[in-house]
């Protein structure tokens, strides 16, 4: 889903992006806000709450099908707004949880799944959260031999870590509109102009560009940020993410030292799969044979790339490839893999038992030359260096938090729609743990279409705690509410359309972590052991409080959440696909 900043005939921006605001906003905010529907006249949005939006554009690649399938489950006959949808099978654009990629050219691309993309055909619109927002500042330059998968810079290197951000529970991965875009988006139009592609001309123009750049979308000064960081560049090293955990990192020439063995490696993917990743992939091995070194993979070592362009096909029908999916790439048990993909969660990649590194094409060639976590050896220390990784996070929460208390109302309260409860109570069920990921939650083999409620509520989180069935199972289970601190988007996405109902309190959360003791220190990515046992020393990692909760912030304690509007009250109360089709029978 995406919400232009360029590529507009008439005006790029309308006024709500450039005219001053009540609030300093930041350019998430201003872009976000300006395809806000059904907003009370004289409303301001705040950062937490529920809207409905009107995207520019929905794109769907080669998940088209999956989407017809639940616009037809809906009851819809027709896109209402062609000109809204996107629809490419012979090339790619992101349109699943890896959409934030968009940002890396200033555009406000945010995940949503099928349900969603079926809503838009249907109805033009579907519902959004306003995010809060963190804010980077890169300093310095970066060393020889960092890659864009260690830090971003370079324009051909920001699709990384826009799409990465998706890996954080991020909704987006914004980047400025500023000179490096500039120049990219000059190349492009000065190409389609003398190739004389009527569509491609019409949509990238010198013209078009000079009203972009007059008119970027800027945070305004003042503008909130939940969390601000600055990343030294000269201070990055190359950097392994895992094992089984995005989230763990480590330097490269620490797991160098270790002489960890390799068995499969995986150099491009959505993440990294453009021509400049494939040629420094390419160098290692040519660069070795410059050397006189045997520029091929170390016996024991599957190296696997999949065909993504008419140049590979051809080259493909002289080189047999697996695919990704195909059973032989998969890890077995006690086998490690190495990957530029963006996910390396625990059996994702294979087996349970395996072991998946996340790099940067260069690192994964090298490990698939030498059989082992291997460097290309082009990474150059800076005489000043002084860590592997420098930066700086100020997080902000108070500030917000007394910002939000103290500001004067902007709107009247939010109206409760019949249906919608008002009070939620029941026995709560405690997870104590961080970063629990859909792999967790929602195991591969249940990655069916007709799957039904009772074998959901029979699978579901078992990659989490196999005992946790016997405990609850989320909505199979007829569990109306989840407490978290934060929920990644795509998590938070699919329980609202899901007609399960979820609340952002983190000081509740830490409130009850704190009357149990032998928290999990570790990350959920890898399933760690718990220093808190239950009987016979089993370790507890789903907990019946014997608690009853009542959902009244009054009762007790006072959290600050975000409103929710009429529109998604209708979605959270009984699901998108029922609110889509009564939207359809009104119309």
């Amino acid at each position: 889903m995406a919400f232009r900043t360029v590529i507009r005939k008439e005006s790029l921006f309308a006024p709500s992006l450039s005219s001053e605001t009540r609030q300093p906003q930041t350019a998430t905010e201003k872009i976000l806000r300006r395809y806000a529907v059904g907003l009370p006249e004289g409303k301001v949005v705040r950062s937490g709450d529920y809207i409905s939006i009107s995207p520019w554009r929905i794109l769907t690649h080669d998940n088209t099908a999956a989407v017809m399938g639940k616009f037809l489950t809906i009851g819809a006959s027709k896109i209402r707004d062609p000109q809204q949808a996107v629809l490419a099978i012979d090339h790619d654009v992101a349109s699943d949880s890896h959409s934030n990629m968009y940002g890396s050219v200033g555009c406000l691309g945010m995940a949503i799944v099928r349900s969603d993309a079926a809503s838009i055909w249907a109805t033009t619109k579907t519902w959004s959260l306003d995010p809060p927002v963190a804010k980077g500042t890169f300093l310095g330059t970066l060393p020889p031999g960092i890659s864009g998968r260690d830090v971003i810079v370079a324009l051909y290197d920001r699709p990384t870590i826009a799409s990465m951000t998706t890996e954080w529970g991020a909704l987006s991965g914004l980047m400025p509109v500023d000179s490096a875009l500039e120049r990219w988006l000059r190349a492009k139009a000065t190409v389609s102009a003398a190739l004389g592609d009527g569509v491609a001309a019409n949509q990238i123009t010198h013209e078009r560009i000079d009203e972009l750049m007059n008119n970027r979308p800027t945070a305004d000064p003042g503008a909130s940020y939940a969390k601000s960081f600055n990343l030294n560049l000269s201070t990055s090293s190359p950097i392994v993410s895992g094992p089984n955990s995005v989230r763990v990192a480590t330097p490269l020439r620490e797991l160098e030292a270790q002489d960890i063995r390799v068995n499969k490696a995986y150099p491009v993917s959505c993440t990294n799969g453009r021509a400049s990743d494939i040629q420094s992939a390419a160098r290692v091995f040519s660069e070795a044979a410059e050397k006189g070194e045997k520029a091929q993979v170390a016996p024991g070592v599957n190296f696997f790339i999949a065909a993504a362009s008419l140049e590979q096909r051809i080259a493909e029908e002289l080189w047999p490839l697996h695919r990704f999916g195909d059973p032989s790439t998969l890890l077995q048990p006690d086998e490690v893999g190495i990957s530029a993909s963006n996910r390396n969660s625990k059996g994702r990649m294979g087996s349970p038992d395996a072991k998946a590194y996340l790099t940067s094409p260069a690192v994964v060639a090298a490990s698939a030359l030498h059989g082992k976590t291997a460097g290309p050896g082009w990474y150059q220390k800076p005489d000043s260096f002084e860590q592997d990784i420098a930066f700086s996070i100020e997080e902000v929460p108070e500030k917000l938090i007394v910002e939000a208390d103290s500001s004067e109302d902007d709107g009247a309260m939010v109206d409760i729609l019949p249906g919608f409860p008002e009070k939620i109570q029941g026995e709560v069920v405690f997870c104590d743990a961080d970063n629990i990921n859909t792999d967790g939650i929602y195991p591969g083999n249940t990655y069916e279409d007709n799957i039904t409620v009772k074998k959901m509520a029979e699978v579901v989180m078992e990659n989490f705690d196999q005992d946790f069935g016997t405990a609850t199972a989320i909505l199979a289970k007829q569990i109306p509410l989840v407490v978290s601190s934060s929920f990644g988007n795509i998590f938070q996405r699919n329980s609202i359309n899901n007609a399960l109902m979820l609340v952002e309190a983190p000081r509740p959360c830490t409130a009850t972590a704190g009357d149990f003791q032998g928290r999990l220190s570790d990350k959920m990515d890898c399933i760690p052991v718990l220093s808190d046992t239950g009987e016979g020393g089993e370790n507890v990692l789903t907990r019946r409080t014997g608690w009853t909760s009542l959902w009244d912030a009054q009762e007790t304690w006072t959290q600050k959440v975000g409103e929710v509007p009429p529109t998604v009250q209708m979605i959270a109360k009984a699901g998108l696909e029922s609110w889509v089709k009564e939207d359809i029978a009104s119309t």
